[in-house]
């Protein structure tokens, strides 16, 4: 260790500390604010939502009968599933360019809807959404879907490097 006594009169420790502390605070919100530019600026933002329900029921007793209604259209409608079986339903997604997708489903029906939550994709994907039943009900909700695409390469970089880990 230095000896205090031994630096020259015109150092001042606590100075240099300071001076060293401000300018890594300053580095580090300059580096703070180039990330909001980027995420805010140069990536587009979508949302998408589709309404999901199902209703669980008694599994039929005679054979080759089946309870099993299936609804298409619009909305993630399963109709009805007979107790102890699954379905499944896609969404399909097209872009032109690397996209973000977060999935979430609201409401009841989220417990016994299994899917990705996360998803990095470019062109097109189908993401599945399968209905699991395990008890007797009504089941409802919401899939939301918020989007992420880049506008400019310096997005399309920096969305790659976000989502790096997701591939």
């Amino acid at each position: 260790m230095m000896d205090k006594d031994r630096l020259p009169d015109s150092l001042d420790l606590k100075k240099i500390s300071a001076a060293i502390v401000s300018t890594l605070t300053i580095i580090v919100l300059i580096s703070a604010a180039a990330v909001h530019y980027v995420d805010s600026q140069e990536v587009e933002r979508q949302s998408s939502s589709q309404n999901i329900s199902f209703k669980v029921v008694e599994p039929s007793t005679t054979e080759n009968e089946t309870n099993l209604k299936v609804n298409t259209g619009d909305h993630l409608r399963f109709g009805e599933m007979p107790n102890g079986t699954s379905q499944t339903r896609y969404l399909r997604w097209n872009t032109s360019s690397i996209t973000l997708a977060r999935v979430k489903i609201e409401g009841n029906a989220s417990e016994y809807v299994s899917h990705e939550n996360v998803v990095v994709f470019d062109d097109s994907y189908k993401l599945a959404l399968e209905a699991n039943t395990k008890e007797l009900g009504y089941y409802e909700g919401e899939v939301q879907i918020d989007f992420e695409a880049p506008r400019t390469r310096r997005a399309l970089k920096w969305l790659k490097l976000k989502t790096q880990h997701l591939y």
